[in-house]
């Protein structure tokens, strides 16, 4: 994408990935801090969507234990009946 044109500021802003990858492509990090620094960021960003998804009280969660396919068809058969 830089080859094409892109510009690494417009890379930074479409995901921590693309931010991440494009400043060790035009050597503004070395690879072992963009692989760190990437991994935490998408830890810390895992964290938040987590505390937004438990704040919601739509959101429906799984007994991934049991049968979830079978918990989830029965969520999805009584979202139809209404």
């Amino acid at each position: 994408m830089l080859d094409d044109g892109v510009s690494v500021e417009f890379l930074t802003k479409l995901g921590l990935e693309y931010k991440y990858l494009a400043w060790y492509l035009t050597g503004k990090i070395g690879y072992g801090q963009m692989v760190e620094e990437l991994g935490n960021a998408i830890k810390k960003y895992a964290k938040r969507q987590m505390t937004w998804f438990r704040r919601d009280p739509r959101i429906i969660w799984l007994d991934m234990s049991a049968d979830p396919l079978e918990e989830a068809s029965g969520y999805i058969r009584e979202f139809l009946s209404r």
